[in-house]
């Protein structure tokens, strides 16, 4: 079986050095202020993991992204067997000059 392809979609699997492009209607897993992960926690800004669909409100988040790290673990066995490793792909915006 081949590593670098996804099993499900048989699309490669991004790798570092990767060019991806978030647009709105995405979901991702991001360290984002919870005022954007949990509609009771609206402005409060400390920082949490959690995964968050790109809407108006998250737009900020849309653009290029690097591919900086990806692995490939967190599977393991339950009562019903064994359960694949997922792919973790880390990334960084790309911001050009005219954006800062």
């Amino acid at each position: 079986m081949d590593e670098d392809i996804d099993v499900q979609t048989g699309l490669p699997l991004l790798q570092k050095g990767d060019i991806i492009e978030i647009r709105k209607g995405y979901r991702v897993h991001a360290t984002l202020p919870v005022h954007f992960l949990y509609s009771n926690r609206r402005g409060h800004w400390e920082s949490k993991k959690g995964e968050v669909s790109i809407s108006d409100e998250t737009a900020f988040l849309t653009g290029n992204y690097v591919v900086v790290k990806t692995t490939r673990d967190g599977g393991g066995h339950n009562f019903d067997g064994e359960y694949p490793d997922g792919h973790h792909v880390w990334c960084v915006k790309i911001v050009h000059d005219a954006e800062r």
